[in-house]
């Protein structure tokens, strides 16, 4: 970028990482988007400024959010007194709430169905399983709150990783 001047591999690499940055709440693989565009950037343009060191440290962080992700949804659950019916009750409603608001109302429904369906699951099968009304409800706001942390968590790092690459092609 140097002079002030933006070249058109840099805007494209800019445009990815702000569609991935939208993405990423959105419950789709943006961090994935916002991680490889620097990759493909490297590839496609030969004076790239972008430093190998510091594209395999964003990939890193993308690795480190996704296995957050996965722990803050279980933790949070089991903190909350979600079981192991709770848990996949939380997996299976998010996957399907995402796949039921997705038609109706694109892109915010996904986000949507994805909390609700996790909070719904592990609800229904908390209670299923320990017969109290408590128990489930602790277990879906387990779910909800943990859907929640993870996507703050990998937003938060892919705002991270466009820093990274701002600062290099400053």
């Amino acid at each position: 970028m140097g002079g002030g001047s933006l070249s058109s591999g840099d805007l494209l690499l800019l445009l990815a990482c702000a569609i991935g940055l939208f993405l990423i709440p959105v419950g789709l693989p943006g961090l994935w988007i916002v991680a490889g565009a620097p990759v493909l950037h490297r590839l496609l343009v030969p004076a790239s400024e972008l430093s190998l060191g510091w594209i395999g440290l964003g990939l890193g962080l993308a690795l480190l959010a996704e296995v957050a992700e996965a722990l803050l949804g279980v933790l949070t659950a089991r903190r909350f007194g979600a079981t192991r019916w709770g848990m996949w009750g939380a997996f299976l409603g998010s996957i399907a709430g995402a796949i039921a608001l997705s038609p109706l109302f694109p892109v915010v429904g996904t986000l949507v169905g994805a909390f609700a369906g996790a909070f719904a699951g592990a609800f229904l099968l908390e209670w299923k399983k320990s017969r109290t009304f408590r128990a489930g409800w602790r277990a879906g706001l387990g779910a909800f709150v943990g859907r929640v942390a993870a996507m703050a968590v990998k937003t938060g790092v892919g705002v991270a990783i466009v820093t990274l690459v701002l600062l290099q092609l400053a």
